[in-house]
């Protein structure tokens, strides 16, 4: 399943855009039938744009990202004591700045 919102907000020279997803899924084992296994991507971004002059503008973007897994597997009944789970977790952000400036006008 993933949901996905975007949204963009502009007035005079600056603008401001947000990107926000979640993709998550749970699977069970198709032959053995007794485990799981679960994954969690959320995602959010967020642009405030600037102008600053008629040629140039400043972006300032931030970027959030949060990875989630889970994996268990337990064994048949008759190995009830087997169990064996992997969880993982990552977390990612980060800010850019970026500058645009036009060169030369168009011919």
């Amino acid at each position: 399943m993933t949901v996905e919102w975007n949204n963009r907000i502009a007035y005079g020279p600056a603008s401001l855009v947000v990107k926000m997803s979640q993709d998550a899924s749970e699977k069970r084992y198709k032959y053995s039938g007794v485990g799981t296994k679960e994954k969690r991507n959320d995602t959010v971004d967020v642009t405030l744009g600037l102008r600053v002059a008629r040629a140039d503008s400043v972006q300032f973007i931030y970027r959030y990202q949060w990875r989630w897994d889970n994996q268990i597997y337990q064994a048949p009944p008759r190995h009830a004591a087997v169990r064996s789970t992997t969880t993982g977790t990552s977390i990612s952000r980060g800010c850019t700045i970026s500058s645009n400036t036009r060169i030369c006008a168009s011919t």
